[in-house]
């Protein structure tokens, strides 16, 4: 124990003896333990903890698929849930959930609410208990029961100022009072992010006879459910699978063998990742990389400062000191800088936290869940040991020829092949790590240049888009929807700066999935085929095509008209076009939605619009005329030369003045609604990039210190080549050459790295292939230059010295 208190107290000596390298190694070990700090408590709490639920291993989603119709994980029918939930021998509770948007009232202006809607244990189930008031129990979602509503935590800290109060008030929503009977504690935002909850007998539409008895439509319910304790995921899914089958042959209308109708089981920690664990994954191995990187530098800093100190270390061994205890002491300066820079890591890992919870909320509803604990401390501890004597080893090893040093007397320093080629390979190595890191930041940052200039189909510039759903309790036929829309969009026109007004069902880049309908095409495909082909579908007002920019390529587009009275007509875009009519004659065809009962001529062809993200192209998409099908869900598109903020609160005071209960969902302009979707990628490449930067400092650094290094050992021969005249440029040659044989080799091992790194990088990238040949020539080309400057540096002041102060030094 003594020992290792003197080892502490002379490397904390030693360290305060040289600052400027002390302070480098600190720094370099600070940036990549605290990048590993960081992303271990991302990855910790994301991808290895348990959820936040109780039993969390035993809870599933049970999904059903029809994969030759291009159908996975489709919600469910009431009567289908019914199934599951009684036939089933497997589960402890069976859960239902859907999501609605409904109009709050009682609270000041009307609120447009996300609400959650489902079994009346389902809090119960999770183990989640209330912050203030009560759950739902049993019976409340039996019909007929009273409305009750529980409030999400961020709801209630939002719109009623944490007032504990609120439980037991009375709010009106579809009509009908509601009462309040508690608060929900901070949980994770899944299956959505609800402001509040009700019970699916408090759901007018889950709840109304249709809905309940129609085995075929609507599908909405989402099924979880909770494994007993001696069933596994596999004998779950088996069970489901079985029920599944016996559902094909019950009822062969609702269920078709020929689109392989089959249920499974997806674990609920599975189904919150999602795909975003490929993205956590990249991220830590790119901040592992960034060690390696630093640990590679320390060890070269570490070498060099050995040379300096041979002449120390073979005195105190010829004294008696133990080889053991000389490495053991080089071994503890490095652990006590990695110790340093690990707690300067930690600092900036706990402030980053907040940045990494934003990036990790564009991929899972578990960011939430990000926080600093005892388990990253613990990790943080143990990596900076374990890089602590890693980048020291080489040192400590190192040591075994110093005796040397005092054989050959004076101050000479010996420096041997093995230790120049050691110096050389670390430094080879920190340069092909670079390599990988910059390429593949650089590829990401192109995938996300291409992303972000993708031509969505339309024109967002100086557009307004503002959501609303109707309350289908107040409008309930389709005259009263129709009359809604049509007097909105007049009233809308007659703004100052409007230039045109349209409405949809579905706006670009809001989705698109609940618009997917099954089609049969006149004379060619037969409702009675098992596998129907699908399609976007949104109605759409006469000039939403003209507000958006949206091309119309042949054909013609709605007029005033087509209304309800009218032959029911219909726009394609040009993929619904090329899938369907290869031949191009299209127009004139018509087409069903509904098994044949009516049809729907098409008219036009308009250019592909992206109705989701970016990076996913439209497939075939139909338009129906507004008036001839109106629905509850409508996005106004607004046109305007003026302020588009401004015009969100008139258009938002307009709507209250036809329905002073009718709320607004969302205002946003077109390319805010874009912009969301970038987000989350714009988010990858910029920690990518912090990343790219980290490494190349890094890399610069050890460059610096090889050369600086190189230059001290060779002062005696640069003054002799100075003293027979060689000039200041085949000086500063002999070191640039030898910092060229090392980057040669070390991009050659960067690049036959990156040929296994490739295949797997493909999936993250758009329009950009992984072996991008002019960024691989790139990031080659700014090593070089790097290289170059951090050799140029020390080899200049080498090509300055005075020859006779130079053959004076030993």
């Amino acid at each position: 124990m003594n020992d290792f208190v003197e080892h502490i107290a002379f490397a904390w000596r030693r360290a305060v003896k040289n600052p400027a390298i002390s302070a480098l190694i600190v720094l370099t070990f600070a940036i990549g333990l605290g990048a590993n700090s960081a992303m271990f408590s991302m990855a910790y709490n994301i991808l290895l903890s348990p959820l936040p639920y109780a039993d969390s291993d035993r809870l599933v989603r049970l999904e059903q698929h029809e994969p030759n119709a291009g159908r996975q994980n489709f919600p469910s029918s009431v009567q289908s849930y019914f199934d599951f939930r009684e036939q089933n021998e497997s589960f402890e509770h069976v859960l239902e959930y859907h999501a609605m948007q409904f109009t709050l009232l009682g609270h000041g202006l009307p609120i447009r609410v996300q609400t959650g809607v489902t079994s009346w244990n389902y809090f119960d189930v999770l183990g989640i208990q209330p912050l203030h008031g009560r759950l739902f129990v049993a019976g409340e979602d039996d019909i007929g029961a009273e409305p009750l509503i529980l409030l999400s935590h961020r709801f209630w800290t939002s719109q009623f100022d944490s007032d504990p109060d609120v439980v037991g008030s009375s709010l009106e929503m579809n009509n009908a009072i509601h009462r309040v009977i508690g608060v929900l504690p901070p949980i994770p935002a899944f299956p959505d992010d609800n402001d509040i909850w009700i019970t699916s007998a408090s759901c007018p539409f889950r709840s109304s006879p249709p809905v309940i008895d129609n085995r075929n439509l609507p599908m909405i319910a989402s099924i979880f459910a909770k494994l007993r304790d001696d069933v596994s995921i596999e004998n779950g899914a088996s069970d489901v699978n079985g029920i599944a089958q016996r559902l094909l042959t019950a009822y062969p209308d609702s269920y078709s063998a020929a689109r392989g109708y089959s249920a499974d089981l997806t674990a609920l920690k599975e189904v919150m990742m999602g795909d975003s664990s490929r993205v956590f994954f990249l991220l830590i191995a790119v901040s592992a990389l960034v060690l390696l990187i630093a640990c590679a530098n320390i060890a070269n800093l570490n070498l060099a400062r050995l040379a300096s100190r041979h002449q120390e270390l073979a005195v105190r061994e010829a004294v008696g000191a133990r080889p053991s205890a000389i490495s053991r002491q080089l071994l503890t300066e490095s652990v006590l800088y990695a110790m340093v820079g690990g707690l300067l890591g930690l600092i900036v890992a706990y402030f980053s936290l907040g940045v990494l919870s934003e990036f990790a909320a564009g991929y899972t509803s578990l960011a939430s869940e990000i926080r600093m604990d005892s388990r990253t401390l613990l990790f943080s501890v143990v990596l900076a040991v374990v890089t602590g004597i890693a980048s020291g080893s080489a040192a400590a090893f190192q040591r075994r020829n110093i005796s040397r040093a005092l054989k050959e007397g004076g101050d000479k320093v010996t420096t041997t092949a093995s230790g120049k080629l050691q110096r050389s390979a670390l430094l080879a190595v920190q340069l092909a790590l670079s390599f990988v890191i910059l390429t593949v930041t650089a590829l990401i940052v192109l995938s996300m240049y291409r992303l972000t200039s993708t031509d969505p189909g339309y024109d967002p510039e100086n557009v307004l888009n503002v959501s609303l759903d109707l309350n289908f309790t107040n409008y309930s036929s389709p005259q009263e929807i129709r009359d809604f829309g049509q007097r909105l969009l007049r009233e809308t026109s007659q703004i100052a700066g409007v230039e045109s007004v349209g409405v949809s069902a579905i706006a670009p880049g809001q989705g698109g999935v609940l618009g997917v309908v099954a089609f049969e095409i006149e004379g060619r495909i037969s409702a009675d085929d098992d596998v129907r082909p699908s399609a976007t579908n949104s109605t759409v007002s006469s000039e939403y095509f003209r507000t958006l920019g949206i091309p119309l390529m042949k054909g013609e587009t709605f007029d005033d008209s087509d209304d309800e009275n009218a032959i029911r007509v219909a726009v394609i875009n040009q993929r619904f076009e090329e899938t369907w009519f290869p031949g191009g004659n299209a127009i004139g065809n018509r087409i069903s939605t509904d098994q044949g009962e009516s049809w729907v001529e098409i008219i036009g062809v308009v250019g592909d619009v992206r109705f989701g993200s970016p990076d996913v192209p439209q497939g075939p998409a139909f338009y129906e005329h507004f008036p001839q099908r109106p629905g509850t869900s409508m996005e106004f598109v607004l046109r305007s030369a003026g302020d588009l903020s401004e015009l969100g609160s008139i258009v938002a005071e307009t709507i209250y003045a036809i329905d002073s209960q009718q709320a607004v969902d969302e205002i946003a302009t077109m390319n805010q609604i874009r912009s969301q979707w970038l987000e989350a990628p714009r988010l990858v490449a910029i920690l990518m990039g912090l990343f790219g930067v980290l490494s190349l400092l890094v890399t610069v650094s050890g460059v610096v210190g090889v050369v600086s290094y190189n230059v001290s050992q060779r002062i005696r021969e640069i003054g002799v080549h100075i003293a027979v005249g060689a000039n200041p440029a085949k000086i500063r040659g002999i070191f640039v050459r030898q910092t060229v044989r090392v980057l040669v080799a070390g991009l050659a091992i960067g690049a036959l790295a990156m040929a296994f790194v490739a295949p797997g990088l493909s999936e993250f990238l758009f329009e950009t292939s992984a072996v991008e040949i002019d960024v691989y020539l790139f990031t080659a080309f700014l090593l070089a230059v790097v290289a170059w400057i951090a050799t140029t540096v020390p080899a200049r002041k080498a090509s300055g010295l005075n020859p006779a102060a130079a053959l004076r030094n030993e």
